[in-house]
């Protein structure tokens, strides 16, 4: 098992957006090969001031589905949510395996 976690702060004036946005994209990547399933937390600690923060962990079968998603998809799901959201939104992705943490 695999965990692809995306941390996220959004500004509140696109969060209602931003939401329906991210429920859409949920749905198309528990499609992809090897997904099984995501959790998904608002309001997470270490937000900025006045950001909402979100936490998305994506479980994956293995590292090898992963990184076909993440070369094949990934990139546009990123530009995608930066030419929405642009100064609005940021976000940091690792990878969880294993009890070891590997930053993207």
């Amino acid at each position: 098992m695999v965990i692809y976690e995306v941390n996220v702060e959004v500004a509140p004036e696109v969060l209602p957006q931003y939401r329906l946005w991210l429920s859409q994209h949920v749905r198309e990547i528990l499609k992809f090969k090897g997904f099984q399933h995501a959790e998904v937390w608002t309001d997470v600690a270490g937000a900025a001031d006045q950001w909402v923060g979100i936490s998305i962990h994506y479980h994956c079968d293995t590292i090898a589905n992963l990184e076909e998603y993440l070369q094949q998809h990934a990139p546009h799901l990123r530009a995608d949510a930066t030419n929405r959201f642009g100064d609005h939104f940021r976000a940091r992705r690792r990878i969880l395996t294993n009890g070891e943490r590997f930053a993207l």
